[in-house]
C-alpha cells in the first residue's frame, strides 16, 4: 500500500465520520438539549427547550458538513495529485 492509497483511505474515514455526524445530528442535539435541561435542574420553559434543541442541531450539522467537506476535498486532492 503506497502512500497515496493510505492518505485516501484517511480522508475517506474523515468523510465518513464527518456524514454519520451528520446524519446523527438530531439524536445528537436532543441529547445535548436534555443534558442542558438536566443541569438547569430538569425544569425549562418549553420555547427555551426548542430553541436549544434547534441550535444543538444545527451545530452538529454544521461540524458534520465541514468535517465530510474536508474529508472529499482530501480525497479529490490526493487523486489529482495521482
Amino acid at each position: 500500500m503506497n502512500k497515496n492509497n493510505r492518505i485516501s483511505i484517511i480522508f475517506g474515514v474523515i468523510f465518513l465520520i464527518g456524514m454519520i455526524i451528520l446524519m446523527n445530528s438530531i439524536n445528537l442535539g436532543k441529547n445535548e438539549t436534555i443534558s442542558i435541561m438536566s443541569a438547569h435542574g430538569g425544569v425549562m420553559d418549553t420555547n427555551k427547550y426548542l430553541i436549544y434543541l434547534e441550535q444543538s442541531i444545527r451545530k452538529y450539522q454544521l461540524i458534520g458538513l465541514i468535517v465530510s467537506i474536508l474529508g472529499m476535498f482530501g480525497i479529490l486532492k490526493n487523486i489529482k495529485a495521482e
